[in-house]
């Protein structure tokens, strides 16, 4: 039945997940440090990782008057590196759902 289908890609939030770079900085490290040569505390900014190649995901959700827009890139890569991510999680639940429901593999 689609209406449920859709009923529970709302129950997993597909119209409230953010676009992807407004959760970036949960993919960082900073730590603060001396800097001898400009005399001051500076943010020191570690990447973990960056996944260049795989599978990226533009999603366009309607329901009603509300519409959500998002892109996630290699998200079921980043969530084995960064399992603390409920934006991801979230994301990688609709993937799942979408795929069993609908019987096909991304």
């Amino acid at each position: 039945n689609i209406e449920e289908i859709f009923m529970n890609l709302e129950a997993l939030n597909i119209g409230y997940l953010p676009m992807e770079d407004a959760f970036d900085y949960k993919k960082e490290k900073k730590s603060v440090i001396w800097d001898e040569d400009e005399k001051q505390y500076l943010f020191q900014t570690f990447h973990s990782s960056r996944i260049l190649d795989g599978n990226g995901y533009s999603i366009i959700y309607q329901s009603g008057s509300k519409t959500n827009k998002f892109t996630y890139n290699n998200p079921r890569s980043y969530l084995k590196l960064f399992p603390e991510i409920d934006e991801l999680k979230s994301f990688v639940e609709i993937l799942n759902y979408i795929e069993t429901q609908f019987k096909i593999k991304f």
